[in-house]
């Protein structure tokens, strides 16, 4: 009966095959999970960079269309004249005949430091 080939091999043959079966398996399952875990944290990095760039782009969005509507509003009134100078006389601009006058606030005057007692008193010397 020992002679049979359908007997199975010794149970330490399979155990010794199996286990290191197992112990590349496992290898495999760590490598994939650190390269899982990796691609997962770049991913979030990615999606966070993209995400701050998006809000300063509509920011952006957002400021170029007020300035849109603000120089529309301007062009509106293009055909007043007097809207013309009120802004040419806000950009600098004066008739030929006209003189430029500035008037500088006066500068207050300064005033010396207050004088605290310790300094007006000179030391006394001890007798």
């Amino acid at each position: 009966m020992a002679d049979e080939p359908d007997a199975p091999p010794p149970a330490d043959a399979h155990d010794a095959a199996t286990r290191r079966g197992f112990r590349w398996l496992a290898a495999f399952a760590v490598v994939g999970l650190v390269q899982a875990a990796f691609l997962g944290i770049v991913e979030l990095d990615r999606s966070v960079r993209h995400r701050r760039a998006i809000a300063a782009l509509e920011a952006d969005l957002a400021a170029a269309r007020a300035e849109v509507e603000a120089l529309r509003a301007i062009a509106e009134r293009a055909d007043d004249e007097g809207f013309r100078e009120w802004l040419a006389r806000r950009q600098g601009f004066m008739h030929p005949d006209e003189e430029r006058v500035v008037i500088a606030e006066p500068v207050p005057p300064r005033r010396p430091p207050p004088v605290t007692p310790s300094d007006a008193a000179p030391a006394s010397p001890d007798p």
